[in-house]
C-alpha cells in the first residue's frame, strides 16, 4: 500500500522514460507535477536498484498474521458486545504467542469498529403505550 507521498509505479516509470528522452529534471518535475527533489530522488533509486519498486521498510514485524486478524474480526462479529480483553482471550487460546488487549483494539481500529457502548432506552410505561397509539390513531389517515 502506498504511503501518501509516495509516488505511483506508473509516475516513476514516467519520470525513468523522460529522463532517458533527455529531458532535465526540472523540465521533468514540471511535466508531471512533481517536486525536483522527489524526481531526482526517483532516477537515483532507480541507478541504484533497476526497479521502480519500493524498498523494504523496516520496523518492528507484526506479533500476528492475517489469519489471526480475520479470526478477531470473526468474534466480534459474531458477537459485537464482546470487549475487547474477552476478544484477546479467546484468541490467546489459539495462539502460541499471546498478544495484548491494546493490539486486539488496534487490529479493531484497522478494520473500522469503533468501541461503542449501546444507550439504554427507558421501558415504556403502559400510559405512554397509550399515548403513542392515540397519537398514530390520530395521524393514520
Amino acid at each position: 500500500m502506498l504511503k501518501i507521498n509516495e509516488l505511483s509505479m506508473e509516475t516513476r516509470t514516467q519520470i525513468v522514460i523522460l529522463n532517458k528522452t533527455s529531458h532535465f529534471q526540472s523540465k521533468i518535475a514540471e511535466i508531471m507535477g512533481v517536486s525536483k527533489t522527489g524526481v531526482a530522488t526517483t532516477l537515483k533509486r532507480f541507478v541504484e536498484t533497476k526497479s521502480f519498486n519500493n524498498r523494504e521498510r523496516s520496523g518492528r514485524p507484526r506479533k500476528t498474521s492475517e489469519n489471526d486478524y480475520k479470526y478477531i474480526k470473526i468474534i466480534f462479529k459474531r458477537n459485537r458486545f464482546k470487549t475487547a480483553p474477552v476478544i484477546g482471550a479467546e484468541v490467546n487460546n489459539i495462539l502460541s504467542q499471546p498478544i495484548s488487549t491494546n493490539t486486539v483494539k488496534r487490529r479493531l481500529v484497522e478494520f473500522d469498529y469503533v468501541g461503542r457502548v449501546t444507550k439504554k432506552k427507558p421501558l415504556l410505561r403502559d400510559i405512554n403505550k397509550r399515548k403513542c397509539l392515540v397519537f398514530a390513531q390520530n395521524y393514520k389517515d
